[in-house]
């Protein structure tokens, strides 16, 4: 086939392999230079945040995180500072917009953040956080270990050589790990921590087998037998003693009758299942039995015990506590027999005279005899103040008893929120565990009143005669 008159013919170019792959690295280059490589030149792919929380190791963490990737994508002070507001979040945020402009370098950066939010603490107190804090079960040694470390670490220059910080970390790691590893055999942290996983996978294992123990046991004493003749546990109805013997009495009965006689028994639910103890009447009990119980109406009296009991011949003397009770001074039992708190009566006086109001109301007494005597007191509602804490009580007093003393009761007890240790003779407040006061021993002639009832009854002294002369 002729070609065509006006179709020119096509030119071809040929090269050799190495004009070629010239002609390709230079293309290659080209479109590299064309399309620049992407740098990061701020803190926003940065994943490290700080809002300010007054620890030093979050502060020491968050440093280390932002410096490293500061030195990684080689950003210079300028641009560092410029991103701050990426990372600092909170109460970091705040801090950094009222500091900014003070701060030129990066250094003084990290020094003005750890000098706000991680203040160094002086050396006697990291001492004190490194000796006072003892392991507990529920930390493990590796974390706890690391913790320490952490404290020893902000310890000032000079160093403590390793065996030191050893020394200082040993001692308060549980005791259940310290008695199984020597102090000698170790010489590094590492044999520390590696022995001490050994010891708490063991002592795991132990925990998880007794715990599996006791739900056997649970479950075998929870399935133990018990007779359907006697219903006693610990044995079967084919070796029950008693059916053996009422067979060879000839008074047993068939299992087959106690099973049907035991269900037409429990049929009838209308029965009642309690009864008058005195008379025996059935359905009411003996305070609500009208056979027993011909008492008159009357009006609603409370019901009051005191089980104090006081004997020439105890050799234990009973806790006071000093006390200051309506602007009286002095010193007051502290029952916790009685439900109610009691006012002596020169501490009636007393208050009678500063001008409290009482109430007349008859009881029941009931004293540690268990007898309960119907009597007629006073009551009055006054503020009890003791080491610093006010309670308002209420006491009751018995106007025609002239000896008895002045008691704080159970209702006290729970308002003031006291602890008692009995046999170290000191109390606490719920509320200030740590805080220990002393209680002391009664005395034989001790009154909430120092002396202020005597100097109204007592008899005048008699004037000499000298005294009549002028």
């Amino acid at each position: 086939m002729a070609q065509k008159a006006d179709e020119k013919p096509k030119s071809s170019i040929s090269m050799s392999n190495t004009q070629f792959k010239e002609l390709l690295t230079t293309v290659m280059t080209g479109i590299s230079s064309a399309s620049p490589t992407r740098t990061s030149k701020t803190f926003t792919s940065c994943t490290a945040r700080f809002s300010g929380i007054r620890e030093s190791s979050q502060v020491e963490s968050f440093l280390a995180a932002v410096n490293t990737f500061k030195e990684v994508e080689k950003l210079d002070d300028k641009l560092a500072l410029a991103g701050l507001p990426l990372i600092l979040t909170d109460d970091a945020a705040i801090w950094w917009q009222g500091s900014k402009d003070n701060v030129l370098t990066w250094n003084d950066f990290t020094d003005r953040l750890r000098s706000t939010f991680a203040p160094k603490k002086m050396a006697y107190k990291i001492y004190q956080e490194i000796i006072e804090i003892k392991q507990d079960s529920q930390t493990p040694t590796e974390i706890f270990v690391a913790e320490k470390r952490a404290l020893i670490a902000q310890l000032p220059k000079p160093t403590h050589s390793n065996q030191q910080q050893i020394d200082l970390v040993f001692g308060q790691i549980r005791f259940e790990i310290r008695e199984k590893i020597s102090r000698n055999s170790i010489s590094s942290f590492d044999e520390l921590l590696m022995k001490a996983r050994d010891i708490e996978r063991n002592l795991s294992e132990r925990d998880n087998a007794s715990t599996v123990e006791s739900k056997q046991d649970y479950k075998q004493k929870k399935a133990r037998s018990r007779c359907n003749f006697c219903r006693s546990f610990g044995h079967t109805y084919e070796i029950c003693r008693k059916r053996l013997r009422a067979d060879e009495m000839g008074q047993r009965v068939p299992h087959y009758e106690r099973q049907n006689a035991a269900v037409a028994e429990t049929a009838p639910l209308n029965k009642p299942t309690f009864s008058c103890y005195g008379c025996g009447e059935p359905g009411v009990v003996r305070s609500r039995c009208t056979k027993c119980c011909q008492k008159k109406k009357e009006t609603i009296m409370n019901d009051i015990s005191f089980c104090s009991l006081h004997s020439q011949a105890e050799v234990h003397l009973r806790p006071v506590v000093t006390v200051k009770i309506g602007g009286v001074k002095g010193k007051a039992h502290v029952d916790t027999c009685a439900k109610s708190s009691v006012a002596s009566y020169s501490l009636y006086k007393c208050l009678e005279k500063n001008g409290y109001a009482f109430k007349e109301e008859v009881m029941y007494i009931t004293l540690a005899d268990g007898i309960a005597k119907r009597q007629r007191i006073l009551t009055v509602k006054a503020p009890v103040t003791i080491y610093g804490k006010v309670i308002p009580t209420s006491f009751i007093i018995f106007p025609n008893s002239r000896d008895n003393r002045t008691l704080l009761g159970v209702g006290f007890i729970q308002e003031a929120r006291m602890v008692l240790n009995l046999p170290q003779m000191t109390f606490t407040f719920d509320e200030e565990p740590n805080k220990v006061y002393e209680l002391d021993e009664e005395d034989d002639d001790m009154d909430v009143v120092m002396g202020i009832i005597r100097t109204d009854t007592a008899i005048p002294d008699l004037l000499s005669p000298l005294q009549y002369t002028t």
